[in-house]
């Protein structure tokens, strides 16, 4: 059976190392892994730093997590570089139809500037059980959720950065647009910082636009509700273009709070009524123009919406050319006014009441 699993994932254009048996730490989450029936076993792996797995990688430490298993930096001995990884650790039957899919959309971008680049898929033996590795470029910089918690919030040309990144993050998902993609689960852990610059990860979530069943569907991110736009709550598998555009409102939104918030927060039911019900709180100290560009991102109506993301990237572009410098003054976060801070209570009594 092991031998016939290699053979499929060869066929498939990925290189499969062998490893010896290890043992390690493994904790059991298989409650993350819902609507996976030939998934029999499925855990989150702790491996220690200056571990080597499959005779060819050295661990440098853990990055973070999502549904899918934890991210690591690893040195790659092979090119003697480092490399960001996803390592989850299951036993299956043959190669997961995500796997599959990364391997299939990955020859169809042709621009990788502000897209990870997703590099081999191994798989061998470790801590008792199956270790599956995706190895993608090297994010120096961590994801996105990192930046968020950093020292930017203090900055005073916070907005700055954060456009600058936010049309970065349109490069991106215009790239994978261009090549019949779409991503299903836009959110800050799939962006990552690449050179002090944004690239869009996690092409482990894409699909075909045309044919967005052909690949088996990993198990979406912890944190999907807070960006899922209204209509996917009923379908949350199914996404197009304008629902991207969605989840891209409401990271925009939180990178430009002065405490890094998304619109809404709660648990999921709370967050579905909402997303399709509530509309969106001020953005205190935010120029009108960005405001104006998040809030159509957030639409409830998928047709109010920009109709791709390019169109978000030109309105984004025209604000920034029309400033071309980040104000000295740090004018862009200046203080509240008490005629924000009413706004800012009105909000709140009105989501309150719904």
């Amino acid at each position: 059976m092991k031998n016939r699993n290699i053979r499929n994932l060869s066929s498939v254009g990925y290189e499969v190392v062998e490893q010896r048996e290890h043992r390690g730490f493994v904790m059991d989450v298989c409650e993350y892994f819902p609507g996976k029936p030939n998934m029999r076993r499925a855990t989150y792996l702790e491996i220690p730093t200056g571990e080597t797995l499959l005779e060819r990688f050295t661990v440098c430490g853990c990055t973070g997590e999502d549904a899918l298993g934890r991210l690591y930096l690893l040195e790659d001995a092979a090119v003697g570089e480092k490399v960001t990884a996803r390592i989850y650790a299951g036993v299956e039957e043959q190669a997961p139809g995500w796997f599959v899919g990364v391997n299939r959309l990955k020859h169809r971008i042709c621009d990788y500037r502000h897209v990870i680049r997703p590099l081999e898929f191994h798989r061998g033996r470790w801590g008792g059980g199956n270790l599956s590795l995706l190895t993608m470029e090297f994010s120096d910089g961590g994801t996105l959720s990192d930046w968020k918690r950093g020292t930017h919030r203090d900055s005073t040309n916070r907005v700055w950065e954060a456009l600058r990144f936010a049309q970065q993050a349109c490069y991106g998902l215009r790239t994978l647009e261009d090549a019949g993609i779409t991503h299903r689960a836009v959110v800050p852990e799939h962006m990552l910082i690449v050179s002090e610059n944004l690239k869009i990860g996690g092409l482990e979530y894409c699909v075909d636009i045309e044919n967005p069943d052909a690949d088996g569907l990993p198990v979406m991110p912890q944190s999907i509700a807070l960006y899922l736009a209204p209509e996917r709550f009923a379908y949350p598998q199914q996404c197009d273009v304008r629902s991207s555009i969605y989840a891209l409102g409401v990271i925009l939104f939180e990178w430009m709070h002065t405490e890094s918030r998304p619109p809404f927060q709660g648990p999921p039911q709370r967050l579905a009524m909402l997303h399709k019900e509530a509309p969106p709180p001020p953005l205190s100290g935010v120029p009108d123009e960005i405001q104006a560009i998040v809030y159509r991102c957030l639409e409830k109506d998928p047709q109010r919406r920009y109709s791709d993301h390019r169109s978000v990237l030109r309105a984004l572009e025209a604000y920034s050319a029309s400033r071309e410098t980040a104000p000295e003054d740090g004018s862009a976060n200046a203080p509240l006014s008490n005629s924000i801070l009413c706004a800012d209570q009105a909000w709140k009594d009105a989501i309150e009441r719904l």
